[in-house]
């Protein structure tokens, strides 16, 4: 059976926007992994990963730990879990070379001979995603990053790619977004911005509850720029 093959028209599309944790990277096992690690110093028992991907994924570390908190009914100190959770992001990021998504690089190569604006919008550390990008030699191919440092607000909320679009000088109408999430994708949808779903984890119906014209992909072999 063939697969789709989504089409990128330059002449409608002047930047590229890139989720980066799932997305461009492997990077939600770790995630999961320091998140499992931390709450079990405290003896506790974390979400299950289909849990941790739905619904805390997209987040702020704050947050979870503010969520966990509620969810257990404990009072932990947050900035203590939060502390103890990058700690354990931070050992586990330095023994392990996220792989790239399929497709990705390739997918890069051909978006920045063509003159595309491109650009990273995480709530991931800017520190941690730097490490990656270096590790991958993909760093050359970003414009620009919007990590958690620059916004104030997480997925669903748009003020990510609100801010990429402003800081690369074109309109929402001109950006397309790619994400792994359903608050990723719905804070596409709440900047006015087009997207393509990449299903590795959530499944594809989750995505076209969201809009039934959604387009959505396996990984970047299914992409191309017309």
């Amino acid at each position: 059976m063939s697969k789709n093959i989504f089409k990128i028209n330059p002449q409608k599309t002047k930047a590229l926007l890139f989720d980066w944790d799932g997305t461009v990277i492997k990077s939600e096992e770790i995630n999961y992994q320091a998140w499992l690690e931390t709450f079990k110093e405290f003896e506790l028992e974390y979400l299950s990963f289909e849990e941790y991907f739905k619904n805390h994924a997209p987040l702020k570390a704050e947050q979870i730990a503010i969520l966990e908190n509620t969810r257990l009914n404990i009072n932990l100190d947050v900035n203590e879990i939060v502390l103890k959770k990058r700690a354990r992001y931070k050992q586990l990021l330095r023994k392990t070379k996220l792989a790239v998504n399929l497709g990705v690089k390739e997918l890069l190569k051909k978006a920045k001979k063509q003159n595309f604006k491109i650009a990273i919008v995480t709530i991931n550390y800017r520190k941690y995603v730097e490490v990656s990008l270096a590790k991958n030699r993909l760093e050359k191919y970003f414009d620009l990053l919007i990590c958690f440092e620059d916004v104030k607000k997480s997925k669903p909320h748009p003020e990510g790619y609100l801010l990429a679009a402003k800081r690369l000088e074109v309109l929402p109408a001109e950006c397309l977004v790619f994400e792994d999430s359903y608050h990723g994708v719905t804070a596409a949808i709440n900047a006015g911005m087009d997207f393509i779903a990449v299903n590795s984890v959530v499944p594809k119906k989750t995505f076209l509850d969201l809009d039934p014209n959604a387009k959505v992909i396996k990984d970047f072999t299914e992409v191309q720029i017309s």
